[in-house]
């Protein structure tokens, strides 16, 4: 069905509507939201047929959230310049052939691409981006032209954190710093450059509240090489946690048009504090489940088992659906705090778990039918 909803910023209810439009303009979007559109935080266009993007995001200052699937675009993105608080944008599904104008967003939290039509050297206008999450499967030059798919595309962005739905790893880094990629020359970049080591004093001005909080975050980040990694899978726990609880908020308010489905939950706190051979069991199903591609079913039931007398089966549940991402974090945060455990003598009777954990992989960034294609 065709779609269109505003949710409100400070708690109020959303409106939407079902009539498609070609061209987003500020009176469509007012009398779909039904509210002042300095106030709007999330806006879903989906199956809208949209065609045309226009000034009138300039009018949402506020907006962290928007979602333009399954639509007709093919350009025009210089139009959400001016959404400073941008946060999640998912443009996926769409016929995009251009990512002009998304050079003048500092910072993204997921930027979706997946489904359209872009080239790989469209790529250059997101190198001076910092995104955390990037989508970009589904673009059929881009796949073709940048084989092996993943060390190429990190080639060209390296500030990728996670490239469709995988924590890009060190190793991963490394290969795609020995791939050789010259970018074009007019990439009407901004003139500097955020990212781990490279920190201006002086802020634009138009940066958002949570563009900031990242950039924030790179600040701190290492300069080694092995321990980025460690930095960022701990900081992607809390990360998502946070996106999922805004989500979820904001889809309780919705009250026309169809709810988005609930984001799952990490429950990290509540996972540590589990017996150490619960804790350890839980570790070796999520690293087998993402290094195997084990179905979700069979993953399912087994959380079931594991943890539904103590944690219940929603608890279960939300931690089967967590992307691989986050639970190759997850697995992270849980190896360390065995390792933690170990080295203050807490567990010198548990010598059988301590080679179990051995075992398992440190890190497990990528699904194996990715690293046999590269």
């Amino acid at each position: 069905p065709v779609q269109a909803c505003g949710l409100l910023r400070r708690g109020r209810c959303c409106a939407a509507g079902t009539a498609a439009m070609r061209v987003v303009t500020e009176e469509a979007l007012v009398a779909l939201t039904k509210s002042p559109l300095r106030d709007l935080e999330t806006v879903v266009l989906d199956q809208n047929r949209v065609e045309t993007l226009t000034d009138a995001f300039k009018s949402c200052p506020n907006l962290v959230t928007l979602s333009l699937r399954k639509n007709r675009l093919t350009n025009g993105l210089g139009a959400l310049s001016m959404c400073s608080e941008l946060w999640h944008l998912d443009l996926s599904g769409n016929s995009l052939t251009s990512l002009e104008g998304l050079q003048n967003l500092v910072a993204l939290g997921t930027l979706n691409l997946t489904e359209n039509l872009l080239a790989p050297a469209e790529l250059h206008w997101l190198q001076d981006v910092e995104v955390m999450h990037l989508s970009l499967k589904g673009n059929p030059a881009v796949e073709r032209e940048c084989a092996p798919y993943r060390p190429n595309v990190l080639c060209r962005l390296p500030n990728i954190w996670i490239l469709d739905g995988w924590f890009a790893d060190a190793g991963e880094r490394a290969l795609a710093a020995e791939l050789e990629w010259t970018p074009p020359d007019a990439a009407g970049g901004r003139g500097f450059k955020w990212g781990a080591g490279e920190w201006s004093a002086e802020a634009p001005s138009y940066i958002g509240e949570l563009a900031m909080r990242f950039l924030s975050v790179l600040k701190e980040q290492p300069t080694r090489a092995d321990l980025i990694d460690d930095f960022r899978l701990r900081h992607i726990c809390g990360a998502y946690d946070e996106d999922a609880l805004r989500h979820n908020t904001a889809a309780t308010r919705q009250i026309y048009g169809q709810r988005p489905p609930r984001s799952p939950r990490v429950h990290l706190k509540v996972l540590k504090r589990l017996d150490v051979r619960v804790r350890v069991d839980l570790l070796v199903i999520l690293a087998a489940a993402l290094k195997y591609e084990v179905p979700e079913q069979v993953v399912s039931e087994a959380l079931t088992v594991l943890l539904a007398a103590e944690l219940g089966t929603d608890v279960a549940e939300e931690v089967t659906r967590l992307p691989p991402f986050v639970k190759a974090a997850v697995c992270f945060e849980l190896r360390g705090q065995f390792t933690g455990d170990v080295q203050e003598g807490k567990l010198r009777y548990h010598q059988d778990l301590t080679e179990l954990v051995e075992a398992v992989p440190a890190i497990v960034a990528r699904s194996p039918r990715e690293a046999a294609a590269d």
